[in-house]
């Protein structure tokens, strides 16, 4: 419990570029800057008898700039009911996932399988990104329009990897160090469906946590799909809650968007 409250202590304070971010005490709200982005809640410690009008309060707040958002729901948010209430009042719920944290401390050299001609790096050059988001795309099969801006934001306080098969772009993922954080974040880590079962995965992982282990950072988090979730237990990552997105989509929107 005490490393949770650590991470959402911490996590309360972060900024986002080209968010602005409002602690207002109940939750963590972040309105975008930019267009064609979608809003932010989450860290909830509402009230319960408060608990209706807040949430009136936030999608009034993001109806009035014609956007969706999503109220991201933590297990220790408080109160306990705030998914039911929130589905009540229209929010569609997305697919649960686990907040993990690894200690670097416990972190030793992995012994590499064979990759199947496979060959993992750093990646070196922005103009690269743009692989990185068509990989995406193409992986899970939906728009990202957002993310090459978000992953140039985070280039200088970052750490990219990728997976090659010759000079094809297969597998990435990347680390995020925010600025005086003791908690790294993972992010990315996907293999296209055709070069899965190889160990790439494990490998980019490896990559990012060594990465970590050098730079001096304690904690490593990541919101893990349940797909990946066996896979860094193995690994030796350690469940701290449990996450659902919660989307509420603009005004007339019948389909969700992707923040």
């Amino acid at each position: 419990m005490l490393l949770t409250e650590s991470y959402r202590t911490e996590r309360r304070l972060m900024e986002m570029s080209d968010f602005l971010r409002e602690d207002l005490g109940t939750v963590v709200r972040y309105s975008p800057l930019s267009q064609n982005v979608e809003g932010l809640v989450c860290f909830a410690n509402i009230p319960h008898q408060l608990l209706d009008e807040e949430i009136q309060r936030h999608i009034a707040h993001f109806d009035g700039m014609n956007i969706g958002f999503e109220w991201k729901v933590y297990d220790s948010d408080e109160p306990a009911c705030l998914r039911d209430k929130l589905i009540e009042a229209g929010f569609q719920e997305g697919e649960a996932e686990s907040l993990m944290v690894y200690d670097t401390s416990e972190h030793r050299p992995a012994v590499v399988s064979e990759l199947g001609g496979i060959m993992v790096r750093r990646i070196e050059h922005t103009n690269e990104l743009n692989e990185v988001v068509d990989l995406q795309e193409t992986i899970w099969d939906r728009s990202f329009s957002w993310l090459f801006d978000q992953l140039l934001s985070i280039w200088n306080h970052g750490t990219f990897y990728g997976a090659y098969d010759n000079e094809r772009l297969v597998g990435a993922g990347w680390i995020e160090y925010p600025p005086g954080a003791q908690f790294a974040e993972l992010h990315g880590g996907s293999v296209l469906p055709a070069f899965r079962g190889r160990g790439i995965y494990s490998q980019l992982l490896h990559k990012r946590l060594s990465d970590a282990l050098v730079k001096g950072v304690r904690w490593v988090a990541v919101d893990a799909a349940p797909m990946s979730r066996p896979i860094l237990e193995a690994k030796g990552l350690k469940k701290l809650d449990t996450t659902y997105p919660m989307a509420w989509l603009p005004r007339g929107t019948t389909v969700s968007h992707e923040r």
